[in-house]
């Protein structure tokens, strides 16, 4: 049986964003129901940056959700990032973070895994504070709008990043394909792309 499609406005209306990052993001060995799949995922990304062949002046994260872990990594090889995600509720926890209000998310055992992985080039105190320098903009994002971002028109990126946004946004193959089709322009022209992490081991 097809499951049933859900709707960008019911993310909005509906989604739990506190509640989310502390079912799957409390520590970094995340939900013992998904075994290592965010420890993988977060090995993976600092990998494929640690390369050397991702890097440049902006970065754009499509569909953060309230999660900052990406932000993390990529703050050492990137000078503006950009964050951006549908539901209202998921920014606001990403800007609490950043003004670092009470009840914001802790993301320091985050940092340290990510720092230790990268052979502690620099402090959990660094890392995060970096990452709250280098992090622009918290934005509003319809990835089935022509223009993600409209009305704003954004700065042409060198990297976007993105992780199950497209799969969660789009409820067919061609709604997929627009999709992809209109976060693509937000690129630089003649930009690389790449393929961030392998399919998960099953």
């Amino acid at each position: 049986m097809q499951q049933r499609f859900t709707e960008g406005e019911f993310y909005q209306e509906n989604f739990e964003a506190a509640a989310y990052l502390t079912t799957y993001y409390s520590s970094e060995t995340g939900n013992a129901f998904e075994g290592s799949v965010l420890q993988f995922t977060l090995s993976t990304i600092c990998q494929a940056f640690a390369s050397g062949n991702i890097k440049g002046k902006l970065l754009i994260e499509i569909g953060s959700g309230p999660t900052l872990h990406n932000a993390l990594i990529a703050s050492e090889y990137f000078q503006e990032i950009i964050m951006s995600d549908y539901a209202e509720c998921n920014r606001k926890e990403i800007e609490k973070w950043l003004r670092r209000e009470s009840g914001a998310h802790d993301w320091s055992r985050f940092s340290k895994f990510i720092c230790d992985i990268e052979g502690k080039r620099s402090t959990i105190e660094e890392r995060e504070e970096k990452t709250r320098s280098v992090i622009k903009q918290v934005l509003k994002c319809d990835v089935t709008q022509n223009n993600p971002f409209y009305p704003i028109i954004l700065e042409p990126a060198d990297c976007l990043l993105t992780s199950l946004c497209l799969e969660a946004a789009c409820k067919d193959q061609e709604t997929y394909q627009n999709a992809l089709g209109n976060i693509v322009t937000l690129l630089k022209p003649g930009a690389q792309r790449r393929q961030l992490t392998p399919p998960f081991p099953v």
